[in-house]
């Protein structure tokens, strides 16, 4: 049995612990509520008219999640993730002329007929990026990041790594590394910037 299934073991027997019982009728009653009234994971208590900076942030990993933890962590792809940062910080391993290599690929995906992008113009900075300022004709905010992995699929190459900035702004770097193939080592630093509504 691993150690991240004991801890959720112990985490689920933990956070239901037994009722918390007040007589209604005690002095500070009321008091003892708003401080520390809970029933398994729900406050009960009544706001106060100020923000209570002690209170505990939202532990939960998504809307229906009542475990707060995971199976284990992450680190069996650590070496992965090391190797790419190593290329990463490589003098010289970003391409040039990403209007000639990516951008012909991007446009097509970006023309698909399925695709929720319309390209509005492409520019490389003096910082590596390759920036890609877009239309979003998708249904929400949740989904920019999902088609923006669809689009990155058209560019990607055996080492890629993508991380949504803000709602609006999605950045990829892609790339070959060592002994990822025929050709040298080298990358793409590529970032999305979706018009706002």
């Amino acid at each position: 049995v691993n150690a991240g299934y004991q801890a959720r073991q112990r985490w689920q027997q933990a956070r239901h612990p037994a009722e918390l019982r007040i007589a209604v009728d005690a002095p500070d009653a009321l008091a003892r509520l708003r401080e520390v009234g809970r029933r398994g994971d729900v406050l009960i208590g009544w706001p106060s008219s100020e923000p209570d900076e002690s209170a505990e942030p939202d532990r939960r990993r998504w809307d229906t999640d009542d475990t707060f933890i995971g199976i284990t962590d992450g680190a069996a792809i650590e070496p992965a993730v090391e190797a790419l940062l190593e290329h990463v910080r490589k003098p010289g391993w970003l391409t040039e002329d990403p209007h000639a290599h990516l951008l012909p690929h991007l446009v097509k995906a970006c023309e698909a007929p399925d695709s929720p992008w319309q390209l509005l113009g492409a520019e490389l900075g003096e910082d590596g990026f390759y920036t890609l300022d877009l239309d979003y004709t998708g249904r929400g905010k949740i989904d920019i990041v999902r088609a923006a992995v669809r689009l990155f699929a058209s560019i990607a190459e055996p080492a890629c790594y993508v991380r949504q900035v803000d709602p609006f702004t999605v950045d990829c770097i892609t790339g070959v590394l060592d002994g990822d193939g025929p050709f040298a080592t080298h990358g793409h630093l590529i970032r999305l910037r979706v018009r706002q509504p």
